[in-house]
């Protein structure tokens, strides 16, 4: 039997479900993949506190050290995309989170940050997923190449709009904007990439929905900004 369209879509929404499920998975495997170590090496150092209590007083320089690399540890593992439970709109998550796995797998130093709860974005959702998307992979690739490999990530909500901005570390000289936004654009080669254009072209249908570009200190920065109404 020739499948139809409904079941076509169907399975393809239940892989992609299975996909983001797998990503989650994997993450929360590592995340308790790094924990056990470092409750492993905190017991250590929490006896070697101890052997410095029995027979002197407390090493001042190994305790500060003790407290670092708690925090640390709790920052890089635990907390490092914990604004992602501020973000309450399911498909906008589930891209994200699985972009941001995606960054921080490639060697890229990333940093999200939402900190106030987004219930509703005053945009069409399969068009917000997909110009986040373009946004980000064209982010993650710039980086990659670059020699600090950093991005950032800000969910910012303003009273009357919601302002999205990707930054990015990129090696050598930014091509101009209008090069950029070329169809097919990409510094590896031709048709390599789709660039801006097609961001451009979602946001030209968007009225609600401006996008802008510029450098600012060393980072190549996209702002999306979506208006509340």
């Amino acid at each position: 039997n020739i499948p139809n369209n409904e079941e076509v879509n169907t399975t393809n929404k239940q892989k992609k479900q299975m996909e983001i499920r797998r990503v989650y998975t994997a993450d929360i495997e590592r995340n308790y993949q790094e924990l056990r170590k470092f409750r492993h090496d905190y017991k250590n150092m929490l006896l070697g506190l101890k052997a410095m209590s029995n027979e002197s007083a407390i090493d001042e320089g190994y305790l500060n050290k003790m407290i670092d690399y708690s925090h640390q540890m709790i920052d890089n593992s635990v907390m490092r995309f914990s604004g992602l439970s501020n973000l309450n709109v399911d498909s906008v998550k589930s891209v994200m989170k699985a972009k941001l796995i995606h960054a921080e797998q490639s060697g890229i130093e990333v940093n999200f940050e939402c900190l106030f709860p987004i219930a509703n974005i005053n945009m069409n959702e399969i068009k917000l997923v997909r110009i986040l998307g373009i946004l980000i992979d064209n982010a993650v690739e710039a980086a990659i190449e670059s020699e600090e490999k950093k991005m950032n990530i800000l969910f910012i909500d303003f009273i009357d709009s919601l302002e999205i901005s990707i930054e990015n570390s990129f090696l050598g000289k930014l091509p101009s904007l209008s090069e950029m936004k070329k169809v097919g654009f990409s510094k590896k080669g031709k048709n390599r990439g789709l660039g801006l254009s097609n961001a451009q072209d979602i946001i030209t249908e968007t009225k609600q929905a401006d996008l802008a570009h510029y450098s600012n200190l060393g980072m190549f920065v996209s702002t999306l900004t979506i208006r509340k109404s």
